[in-house]
């Protein structure tokens, strides 16, 4: 009932042309209609001039847009220089002809690539391939990625691969077997209190295909310099396309937190329930992804919404404590690992929220979900504004975050030794200062210094908290102090109206009663080695809970009788009580009194710090301080 026509390509060469197509009818007529053909094929004519953008390179003096489809003929060898990005509905690369991205260039396909046998398309570091339709690529030529990271003899570098079917021993030939590794979510290990021994290990993988989508570690090759110093790795295969799933893993310890001793005499871990859900994964694109997008996809819920990305800036150390899986002379440094979400990321630069092509990252899986899952990952976390040129360790480049109202502290922890590990807490749009999936982000364990900030009895890395900012919020801050002696902590930088205004940031010390600001100064104490969970506060106003200072209230009386608290108001009628712990935390609200008495028979006296703000029916506001 219809005629299809394809015209050879010689004549869609040409120009666009009419011809009248006939048709016979299931019903006996005859039909004759003029078809137009458009020439949407773009053919590679350029002989000296190799660059992408000049339009007379082209058939038709045309560059191609994402509706034409791009043929690079025998002899033609185009060079995409990036200064003007390049786009196409589909590419054949034909015998003999040559395409190549230069550094930070990006073509955009909307559908396949296909190189045939003898052509050759090469990306050189942090080239883009972005692909919109989800399609297979063909490759019977030759088709190479670049990518370079600046590290050390000794350092490991976190990999993936953005084609498939690759060796991992081809990403560094020179790197001897027993330094390439994946990562084991768990390991059962015999019982030890309260709960099983399964958190992960590295398991040696000299050999074998690389799996699409999942991450690996490699030293740096033999004969590599012991100072930092680029090396390349060449990816060569068919680039990987659209939706591809990762198998992910957990095992099944979800209670508290308990210490483990490895070895006798050796340190006293920490141990969570979270130590079994780390996976390490990989960006598997010859492109970056956007790490906001990966996280945000209904199909990854079963994670947690940040990334951990390994920086290796520091050299491996005798000084740097064990992981919490072994005990070895010399280690790495936890603090080397950033964690990035919604809120910013761990660290005040380094990271600009685009994961780049062949970058291996760890994710943490939910409790709650199943112990084998999948994560996805799609085309529609790839796009031609996201920066393919940051591949760790290599060199800083913080892009813009998305237009959101943020304001945020990077404080710093600084060891005796010098050490130093950094957190953030940041007032971010859409936060709460409840958990939250793509605004707080748990911190590692291990043996390493750490720094964080709390809810309730969990340690964060990056906690977001809610807006408008209020001078009264207060924040649990917790240290893990690996050496004992003067401790220091600091601020390592600051955004939004914390830099622009005249806000002060304090610490709150309470073991020694002191308040510092941490504007004027670094705030230094002494400590022994352990975990310090109530200790710290960080807060924005000397004032008790934002009010005016504690004093013995003038005609209200805050006192204990009979394992009872009892407050009584001379003068006025009390209107509401709210009662704190020392860590801001509401333990009793009673807003409708209406008495000048009260005795609160629901407390549990344990000698503690409580905080009473008291509102009497005039509108005045007290506060009063108790040991209870």
């Amino acid at each position: 009932t219809g005629v299809f026509v394809k015209p050879s390509i010689l004549q869609l060469e040409q120009s666009d042309f009419t011809f009248t197509a006939f048709a016979t009818l299931s019903n006996g007529c005859v039909v004759n209609r003029p078809i137009t053909i458009t020439n949407d094929t773009k053919i590679w004519k350029g002989s000296t001039n190799t660059d992408w953008d000049t339009a007379t390179n082209w058939s038709g003096n045309t560059i191609p847009d994402i509706n034409k489809c791009i043929i690079i003929p025998n002899g033609g060898n185009p060079i995409i220089d990036g200064s003007t990005d390049g786009a196409g509905y589909n590419l054949t690369i034909k015998n003999g002809g040559t395409l190549t991205q230069n550094s930070n260039s990006t073509l955009t396909i909307q559908n396949t690539v296909d190189v045939n046998t003898g052509g050759t398309y090469n990306m050189l570091d942090s080239a883009s391939l972005i692909q919109i339709d989800d399609v297979s690529n063909t490759v019977d030529g030759t088709f190479t990625l670049v990518r370079t990271a600046n590290m050390r003899l000794n350092d490991y570098v976190y990999w993936s691969s953005p084609v498939g079917s690759f060796n991992i021993e081809n990403i560094s030939p020179n790197t001897p077997n027993g330094f390439k590794y994946r990562w084991l979510p768990f390991v059962n290990r015999p019982p030890g209190p309260p709960g099983p021994l399964d958190f992960g290990e590295w398991e040696s993988y000299n050999t074998g295909v690389l799996d699409v989508g999942r991450g690996y570690i490699i030293k740096g090759p033999t004969g590599h310099s012991s100072s930092v110093a680029p090396y390349s790795a060449t990816f060569s295969g068919t680039p990987n396309n659209g939706s591809i799933t990762q198998t992910i893993e957990r095992s099944t310890y979800a209670g508290g937190n308990y210490f483990y001793q490895p070895f006798s005499g050796g340190d006293n871990l920490l141990i969570t329930s979270d130590d079994d859900n780390w996976n390490l994964v990989g960006n598997p694109y010859p492109s970056a992804i956007n790490a906001i997008d990966f996280l945000s996809l209904p199909a990854n819920s079963n994670i947690d919404g940040f990334v951990y990305l390994w920086t290796h800036g520091s050299d491996i150390s005798i000084a740097n404590s064990d992981p919490f899986y072994n005990d070895y002379a010399y280690n790495y440094n936890v603090a080397d690992y950033i964690a990035y979400n919604s809120s910013g990321t761990s660290t005040p630069s380094g990271f600009g929220g685009n994961i780049g092509a062949g970058q291996g990252f760890f994710v943490l899986m939910n409790d709650a979900a199943t112990t084998s899952e999948t994560i996805t990952f799609d085309n529609s976390m790839r796009d031609g504004s996201y920066a393919n040129n940051q591949f760790y360790r290599n060199a800083e480049n913080q892009e813009n975050q998305e237009d959101v109202e943020s304001h945020r502290i990077w404080l710093d922890y600084i060891s005796p030794l010098g050490q130093t590990n950094t957190t953030l807490v940041a007032y971010i749009e859409g936060a709460t200062n409840n958990e939250d999936r793509l605004f707080d982000a748990a911190t590692t364990s291990g043996n390493g210094l750490n720094l964080y900030s709390l809810i309730e009895d969990k340690s964060y890395i990056i906690q977001g908290r809610q807006l408008p900012f209020d001078t009264s919020d207060m924040v649990p801050i917790g240290l893990n102090i690996t050496e004992s002696g003067i401790q220091t902590l600091a601020i390592n930088q600051l955004e939004g109206l914390f830099d622009l205004s005249s806000q002060d940031i304090f610490i709150e010390d309470l073991q020694s009663g002191i308040i510092h600001n941490l504007k004027d100064a670094p705030y230094f104490f002494s400590s022994e080695v352990g975990y310090i969970n109530d200790r710290f506060i960080l807060r924005y106003t000397t004032n008790s809970l934002g009010l005016e200072e504690v004093d013995k209230l003038n005609g209200v009386k805050v006192y204990e009788n009979e394992q009872n608290l009892h407050i009584h108001s001379e003068f006025e009628m009390i209107e509401s009580i709210i009662i704190y712990d020392v860590l801001g935390r509401v333990i009793y609200l009673n807003s409708n009194i209406a008495s000048n008495t009260l005795k609160i028979e629901t407390l549990q006296k344990n000698n503690s710090t409580l905080f009473l703000k008291i509102k009497l029916v005039d509108g005045s506001l007290k506060v009063a301080k108790i040991i209870f």
